[in-house]
């Protein structure tokens, strides 16, 4: 086998094997990150808190999703100003909730539950705003949670790996046949009339000598 060949399969082989732990450990770090933020009972990192009737302004990013929690007997409705169908807050009665609700969480002898979710495609400025409570002065709080840890880098990367693994295994196989094909051609010996000698005969006119 060529060693251009034997070095393409190789070097494909070691990249899917390295790609392969690569993914299982991202994955197995999420998962503890995950677990962890669940034994915690902390829900991410408070990034901001006020009292109804509020405004927040700030950054937000795609790489984490955003809780907002209100005092646990209160309620309040929440505007996501310059949301689309990409940017927007899901309340946990909504259907499209992707997560589900149920969290809550204590801070300051006060109870919160939560309201639902920010989730954010295109990372920027935004604006919330909180209204609509009936008895006003209700504590309310977002807080962040990273969905992109050290975990899903390794993901990435190991997703990332594998497709130039496959690319060299491919490239690997090309050679296979197409080096051998040529390899094949360059043996064959090809004989043309009158090149050869059979019994002592040889091409040419008689010699009457």
């Amino acid at each position: 086998m060529h060693k251009a060949t034997i070095a393409a399969l190789v070097l494909g082989a070691l990249g899917l094997a390295a790609s392969a732990g690569s993914i299982y450990f991202g994955f197995q770090s999420e998962m503890e990150f995950a677990r962890e933020q669940g034994r915690s009972g902390q829900h991410g990192e408070e990034i901001w808190t006020g009292n109804t009737p509020a405004r927040f302004e700030g950054e937000l990013s795609f790489t984490s999703n955003y809780l907002v929690f209100i005092e646990e007997t209160r309620d309040a409705d929440v505007t996501l100003v310059g949301g689309d169908e990409d940017n927007r807050f899901i309340p946990c009665d909504s259907s499209d909730d992707p997560f589900g609700c149920g969290y809550y969480f204590q801070e300051g002898g006060a109870n919160y539950r939560n309201l639902g979710w920010i989730l954010i495609v295109d990372s920027g400025d935004y604006e919330v705003i909180f209204s609509g409570d009936v008895t006003g002065g209700s504590k309310v709080m977002i807080r962040e949670v990273p969905t992109m840890s050290n975990g899903a880098q390794f993901v990435g990367l190991g997703c990332l790996g594998s497709v130039f693994s496959c690319l060299a295994l491919l490239i690997g196989i090309i050679f296979a046949f197409t080096l051998k094909g040529n390899k094949a051609l360059s043996e064959q010996v090809v004989y043309a009339p009158g090149s050869f000698d059979l019994g002592g005969q040889h091409d040419g006119p008689p010699n009457n000598n």
